[in-house]
């Protein structure tokens, strides 16, 4: 009579005499014997690897069935025989639990049981798989522990957080903070070579905003003085209303109350020649201007309780001498200035504004020399 004897059985009295049995293995029902083998939850897709095996339905009754390994009749996985009726292992690496610091697992060839390695000591160098970790050791009770921060970047105003699903770092500046130049800053905090420069981060972190005009600042000789468009303006300096820009103002004096002698340095006025009324008109609230000569001077004038009042209007309106003497101007040969005086905010540069009766550069607000009035 033949008698067959299992492979496995040969391999248990091989450990059982004290042989050594870790990395023997016997691969139940492969082909290939070099091939990698089952674990334990399944199949992997590698040539000469058995496919997918559906669990027995009679799985656990403890009978050595067709399509299972084993059947130690329990519930309990890791003992050689797991609940799906397959071995617990069938070689080293079904054993590895992905954790250096407590030895190389292995399998017992023999039992089909993972056993644990050997301990490493404390200290020992070791990589827990964690990306915001460094310098990581064994603590001597199997665990790998990392220590340290590896996110840094060397400036105070980020934010230097590790994610570790993402394994990056994540350097993004924090609230109300400037990096400007390679250096950080606060809000409000100023450019250390132009008081008139400031940190603004609702307005940009990379760079300095303008302050507003009119801060008060100390200009590069310390001199007090006041911001404007980003420029610190010494002593009793400041800007416009429309951001530092100065223009011609103000309104311009009609030719016709223009003296003659200036009548040809006024922009669009001309002297002109003639006879009848002329003159400079008197103001209607000019005294001794009673009612009836308040009434002569029609063209702008009238009288009430309160007297002449109104606006007098030109003397070459006038068409009698006797209207014409009434308002105070002359009548007979006349060099007289008229035509339309040019509006003021036509001038552009300060010489040609300065030399317009009525006008004047700067609005009034400040002079051309940014000089507060």
């Amino acid at each position: 009579m033949l008698i067959r004897i299992c492979p496995a059985f040969l391999l248990f009295l091989a450990s059982a005499c004290g042989l050594d049995t870790r990395g023997t293995w016997f691969p139940w029902g492969d082909a290939d014997t070099d091939a990698p083998q089952d674990t334990q939850e399944g199949d992997i897709a590698v040539e000469g690897d058995l496919p997918d095996f559906e669990i027995p339905e009679t799985c656990g009754d403890a009978n050595l069935d067709d399509g299972e390994e084993c059947d130690d009749g329990n519930g309990t996985d890791g003992d050689g025989c797991d609940v799906t009726c397959r071995f617990s292992c069938h070689g080293d690496p079904d054993c590895t639990d992905g954790e250096p610091c407590n030895g190389m697992e292995w399998c017992d060839a023999a039992m089909h049981r993972c056993m644990g390695g050997e301990i490493l000591s404390p200290g020992t160098p070791c990589d827990d798989g964690q990306f915001c970790t460094v310098a990581s050791e064994c603590d001597g009770a199997g665990l790998c522990v990392g220590a340290g921060y590896r996110c840094d970047d060397g400036l105070i105003c980020t934010r230097d957080d590790c994610d570790e699903e993402a394994d990056t770092c994540d350097n993004g500046l924090a609230a109300d903070r400037c990096l400007i130049d390679g250096a950080c800053y606060n809000v409000g905090d100023l450019n250390p070579v132009n008081e008139c420069m400031e940190c603004r981060p609702d307005v940009g972190i990379n760079a300095w905003t303008l302050a507003p005009d009119r801060k008060s600042c100390l200009d590069p000789s310390t001199v007090p003085g006041l911001c404007c468009g980003g420029v610190c303006r010494p002593a009793a300096r400041c800007c416009t209303d429309a951001d530092c820009l100065t223009a011609c103002t103000g309104e311009a004096t009609a030719c016709n109350l223009i003296s003659s002698t200036t009548c040809s340095s006024q922009l669009d006025c001309a002297p002109t020649s003639g006879s009848g009324c002329y003159g400079t008109h008197l103001s209607c609230a000019s005294i001794g201007l009673d009612g009836d000569a308040c009434g002569h001077c029609w063209n702008g004038c009238s009288w009430d309780s309160s007297g002449c009042t109104g606006t007098a209007g030109s003397c070459t309106a006038y068409t009698s001498s006797t209207d014409c003497y009434h308002c105070g101007c002359l009548w007979g040969a006349y060099s007289i200035c008229s035509g339309s005086a040019r509006p003021c905010s036509s001038f552009t540069d300060e010489p040609s504004c300065g030399g317009q009766a009525g006008c004047s550069w700067g609005g009034g607000t400040c002079g051309g020399d940014f000089l507060c009035h």
